[in-house]
Parts: structure tokens; sequence; C-alpha cells
């Protein structure tokens, strides 16, 4: 988790300021499994709202690292979890809750 957190800065270093801002509004992560059907709804949604997301296929192992780390950010054990704008997000009818909102704002 460590060696994740380091990187970021350097990436972000290279962002213009504008782009910067551009990106803010849509950073958003989704810890998934590609087939499972809640966070296919999730995916569908961003999809239908036209978000931009990057997926991250976890491990099915709960005792593997980024699993434990998204228990202890989002408070739930399974997937799909959203790291929207550095907020980790649980349960799919949350996410989907959460993304409307985003699009509305």
């Amino acid at each position: 988790m460590e060696g994740i957190l380091t990187v970021l800065p350097s990436l972000l270093g290279t962002i213009t300021i504008k782009e910067e801002r551009e990106c803010a509004q849509s950073m958003i992560t989704l810890y998934q499994f590609e087939d499972c059907p809640y966070c296919a709804m999730v995916r569908a949604v961003l999809e239908d709202l036209e978000i931009p997301y990057k997926k991250a296929d976890v491990s099915r192992d709960k005792s593997d690292p980024v699993r434990k780390m998204l228990l202890l950010k989002s408070g739930v054990g399974t997937v799909p979890v959203a790291e929207i704008n550095g907020e980790f997000i649980g349960e799919s009818a949350a996410i989907i809750e959460c993304l409307k909102k985003l699009k509305v704002g």
C-alpha cells in the first residue's frame, strides 16, 4: 500500500493546473471483479452517465493486502468499492447514488 501512495505525488506533479482541476472532478477508481453482477451494475451506470473511471480488478482472496485496505477504508468486505475523489464507498447502491449526485452537481 505504501508503494502506491508514494508513486501518486510524482504522477500528480506532471499534471498542469487546468488538467488537475478536470481530473479532480472525475477521479474514480472502481475496485471490482469483472464477473460480479453488482460491479457490472456500477460500470453500467458509470458508462450511462459518461463518467470516466479506472477499473482495478482485485484478488478474490480476502487476506490480500488490497482487499484488507478496501475493508479498512470502506467498511465493507465485498466488491464493488469505489474510490471517488479520495473517499471509499462500498455497496453498489451507495456507489450508484453517489455517482448520480456527482453527475447532477
